[in-house]
C-alpha cells in the first residue's frame, strides 16, 4: 500500500530514468533526489538490471586486500559488526558479516543467560539453533510478548505457545525443601 492507502502501481522505468541510474551510480543521495517517486529498493534493483544488461560490474566497490584484512583483524580483536561498520561506512553490516563468515571465522553465539524464566532462555537458544529470529517466532504465534533478556512481562501463555510451535514440551520441576 502507498502512503495514501491506495495500492501501489508498478510503473515501468523510462529511458531517461535508466540513463540517470547509469550516470549517477553509485551516488545514492543524488539518485534518490532525482527519482523521488522510486523506492530505494526499486532503484537498487534497476541499477543491478541496467548494469548487468550493459555488461558492467554491479559492485559499488570491490573489496581490497587491505579491507579484508582489516575487517578480519577487527573481528578477531572482539569488535562487533556495528563497530566494524564504522570503520567502513560504504559497507553494510551484512556484507561485513558475510566477509567474516567466508573466512570461516564467525563466532558461535553463547547460550542465552540471565532470564527471569529459564524457559525463555531455552526458547531463545532453540530459535538460534534453528536459525529463527525470536521476533519472527513471536509474530508467528501471534503474541506481543517479548523474549528479550530485559523483559519482565513475558507471559506464561506466550512461553507455552512458543514451546508448542517449536515442537517442544514443558516439564515442571518442583524445588525440594
Amino acid at each position: 500500500m502507498s502512503q495514501n492507502g491506495q495500492p501501489r502501481r508498478c510503473v515501468r522505468w523510462t529511458a531517461e530514468e535508466r540513463e540517470l541510474l547509469i550516470k549517477y551510480y553509485p551516488d545514492a543521495a543524488t539518485l534518490r533526489a532525482l527519482l523521488p517517486t522510486r523506492t530505494w529498493y526499486a532503484i537498487k534493483a534497476a541499477i543491478k538490471a541496467e548494469r548487468e544488461a550493459k555488461g558492467l560490474p554491479t559492485l559499488v566497490r570491490p573489496w581490497t586486500g587491505a579491507e579484508k584484512k582489516a575487517t578480519i583483524a577487527a573481528y578477531l580483536a572482539g569488535q562487533n559488526f556495528r563497530q566494524i561498520a564504522k570503520m567502513f561506512p560504504h559497507r553494510t553490516i551484512e556484507t561485513l558479516r558475510w566477509r567474516v563468515k567466508e573466512a570461516g571465522l564467525l563466532r558461535k553465539q553463547e547460550p542465552s543467560k540471565s532470564f527471569r524464566f529459564k524457559a525463555v532462555a531455552q526458547i531463545r537458544d532453540e530459535c538460534r539453533k534453528r536459525g529463527i529470529a525470536v521476533q519472527a517466532l513471536a509474530r508467528t504465534i501471534g503474541t506481543n510478548a517479548s523474549f528479550a533478556s530485559y523483559s519482565r512481562t513475558t507471559s506464561i501463555s506466550a512461553v507455552i505457545d512458543a514451546v508448542e510451535h517449536l515442537g517442544g514440551e514443558i516439564d515442571i520441576v518442583w524445588d525440594q525443601d
